[in-house]
């Protein structure tokens, strides 16, 4: 039986979000089950579709059964975050992931969590209230528990997708251990006969409808990899140095959502392959510019590898020997991943 602190806590949470304009859609998640997709995660990192993301192998049973991670958990809050620039924003000589171009969603995530925690604790006055909150922070299977509370269906390109909203949004959420007395519905799928993220991935990427590999990804490339990128695979990168939009940019539920101006572009972002070049040289300044973004995973050695994929597949001559000359610098340096 619901106890009146989780209606409270409820109403205070509808509140809540009423009052937050970044926050697209909201909903709760019982925490009595295993989630619904567990198996297939299971199976897609059991066949080593996660390629070189070893945290995925990490803690698997807890990203399936979350009470596994926390035991007092008993519902989940998730949460989708409204990204900041819209896909097929124009980004110069290069192209970037829409959702890199403004400032970190974690930064922007961890605000609204801590304004969170604080309006449940008013709430809850002297009572004891557990939270925890997580944004890429925790083993935590995200996309699975936002599809369970309703914020979109899994699509065929792997990314939840919402009827309104389209799949422009990131996910942030919080654990606490009261139980709720209404839950949310997840969504019916849409996707319908639609492949065209299937067909329109460069490097094909989606062995079926819904499963990526992540090996073939241009993001796990451009982001997450370190190293030399396969011929095969840089080939096909065209002029993407950070992430790929490619399956979210001809889903029919984002086209609304895609930027019509091709002029208007990111004031911080380098435009040209030399502005690139001469920000990712040892001691460009790449770190100190791009604090509060995204773009800082990736690491300065890496995106610079990227640029000189992109480079190699759009040859621009009159930087030709600037090129050279990095590849000599970065040669004879031995430089930790992501330093100026």
């Amino acid at each position: 039986m619901t106890s009146p602190s989780g209606v409270t806590l409820q109403n205070t949470l509808a509140d809540f979000f009423a009052g937050q304009p970044e926050v697209l859609e909201w909903g709760i998640v019982p925490l009595n089950r295993a989630l619904p997709n567990a198996d297939n995660l299971e199976s897609w990192v059991g066949q080593g579709m996660h390629a070189g993301l070893r945290y995925m192998e990490e803690n698997l049973d807890k990203r399936t059964v979350p009470r596994q991670l926390f035991p007092w958990a008993c519902s989940a809050v998730l949460f989708s975050l409204r990204q900041s620039v819209p896909f097929g924003t124009p980004t110069g000589d290069f192209r970037v992931a829409a959702y890199a171009l403004g400032e970190d969603y974690h930064r922007r995530a961890r605000r609204i969590l801590n304004e969170a925690h604080h309006s449940l604790s008013l709430s809850t006055g002297a009572a004891p209230l557990r939270f925890e909150s997580f944004c890429d922070t925790w083993p935590v299977f995200e996309r699975d528990l936002a599809a369970e509370a309703g914020l979109g269906w899994r699509g065929k390109n792997s990314c939840l997708i919402h009827r309104k909203h389209g799949s422009g949004f990131m996910l942030a959420g919080f654990f606490l251990d009261v139980d709720f007395e209404a839950y949310s519905t997840p969504q019916e799928d849409f996707c319908g006969g639609c492949t065209a993220c299937l067909e329109a991935c460069p490097t094909n990427a989606f062995v079926a409808p819904g499963r990526l590999d992540a090996s073939k990804c241009l993001s796990y490339w451009t982001i997450e990899a370190k190293g030399d990128v396969p011929s095969d695979i840089a080939e096909k990168s065209g002029s993407w140095i950070f992430g790929c939009d490619v399956c979210q940019e001809v889903c029919p539920w984002n086209h609304k959502h895609i930027k019509k101006s091709t002029t208007s572009t990111p004031k911080n972002l380098p435009q040209t392959g030399l502005d690139w070049l001469t920000l990712l040289r040892k001691g460009g300044g790449f770190q100190s510019r791009f604090k509060d973004s995204p773009l800082t995973r990736a690491g300065r050695r890496s995106l610079l590898r990227n640029v000189l994929i992109a480079l190699r597949n759009n040859p621009q001559t009159n930087i030709r020997e600037l090129v050279e000359t990095i590849g000599k610098e970065e040669s004879n340096q031995s430089v930790e991943s992501g330093s100026d």
